[in-house]
């Protein structure tokens, strides 16, 4: 038994509230520690809030199924193209576990730094001077081009750093993570803007769908 705290006293058994406590001791039951209640509260609240990229979430955030499809394939490859390069240009024939880990990582980059370009892309819609879609592409590729490579490099360097452990499955992992982001950055400033304009030309950024019409 421990004391109660604060006037209310919570059993381990889930009984509450002053004299609850088992029939005949005449004792008030009371609260777990405090620390393993806030370590099982936060394990709980960590679990509800957990959450894994999906294509509905692209789709939702993105407003169609054309982009949210486009942006999970430039992810996608970004995994083949960092992989080739460490194992062919680099030499390097051992895939460990670790090394599994980025695809995490490289979901939320990328699905960032697409978020980052489409959103720069609505944005130019809202400044009156970019009249044409030449001037609007121009504007958002100089503006979300450099902000995602601020944030590609510092990741990529961070990553980089962990070449110099002395564990050969973390040096891995920062390598290829690195790689990833890498090959991420240069397949959203390529791949994802040329379908995001044969998206406008073609289907006028009206349609959420695949079922649109040209214009």
């Amino acid at each position: 038994r421990c004391p109660a705290s604060d006037g209310i006293s919570v059993g381990v058994d889930g009984s509450n509230a002053a004299g609850d406590g088992p029939a005949g001791s005449g004792e008030t039951p009371c609260a777990a520690p405090p620390d393993r209640m806030r370590g099982g509260t936060l394990a709980h609240h960590l679990s509800r809030r957990r959450r894994t990229l999906s294509h509905s979430d692209l789709q939702f955030l993105l407003g169609s199924v054309v982009l949210a499809l486009a942006g999970l394939f430039e992810i996608i490859m970004s995994l083949p193209l960092a992989l080739f390069c460490y194992r062919i240009l680099m030499g390097q024939q051992n895939v460990t576990f670790m090394v599994t880990i980025s695809i995490f990582l490289l979901l939320c980059i990328g699905a960032d730094d697409i978020f980052v370009f489409t959103d720069c892309w609505k944005e130019s819609a809202n400044i009156p001077e970019l009249t044409t879609k030449e001037e609007r592409f121009s504007w958002t590729y100089r503006r979300a081009a450099g902000a995602m490579f601020t944030t590609t490099s510092t990741t990529a360097i961070c990553l980089l750093m962990s070449a110099f452990a002395p564990l050969p499955q973390i040096t891995g992992f920062g390598v290829f993570a690195a790689l990833a982001v890498i090959m991420d950055y240069i397949c959203v400033i390529t791949w994802y803007p040329a379908v995001l304009m044969c998206y406008e030309a073609f289907c006028g950024g009206a349609c959420c769908c695949m079922s649109c019409e040209r214009k």
